[in-house]
């Protein structure tokens, strides 16, 4: 459970730092199972975060360094 709050904290930090004109990052909220989060990638075997596929969602901003 520590690996999946980890990462929540992690992608909310991204989140906050991004400016998201078409809403594209919505389903990255804390109520939603983080493998269904839009752009998330999860393994097939243990559900861990292995790729953030955020192309193509006119994304823009600076990421801070966690």
């Amino acid at each position: 459970m520590a690996y999946y709050l980890d990462k929540i904290f992690l992608l909310l930090a991204i989140k906050n730092e991004i400016i998201d004109p078409f809403e594209s990052l919505i389903t990255w909220n804390e109520s939603i199972p983080l493998c269904q989060w839009r752009g998330v990638v999860c393994g097939t075997q243990n559900q861990r975060v292995i790729e953030l596929n955020l192309l193509d969602h006119k994304l823009t901003g600076v990421l801070i360094t966690l």
